[in-house]
């Protein structure tokens, strides 16, 4: 049986990107979201459907490239 999968909207994406930057700097946090992924996304309020699996969180780099934007803005990749 093929696993379904569930495509965040923009805003969840960037809610799902606070979580991701706060769980890199926080074990305890990266450490619940392992045990309850649906609980801490809740807590960042994203909705997930509970029949389709959790997203992993990414690793954090270990490099970063940091350049300047035109307009003075940073951008940073990882």
């Amino acid at each position: 049986m093929a696993e379904s999968i569930y495509i965040l909207g923009a805003e969840d994406r960037r809610k799902f990107a606070r979580l991701i930057a706060a769980a890199w700097s926080d074990a305890e946090l990266r450490a619940r979201y392992e045990r309850e992924p649906r609980v801490v996304l809740s807590e960042y309020g994203i909705g997930y459907p509970a029949e389709v699996p959790t997203p992993p969180l990414p690793p954090m780099p270990d490099r970063w490239l940091i350049e300047a934007q035109e307009g003075g803005t940073i951008s940073v990749k990882p």
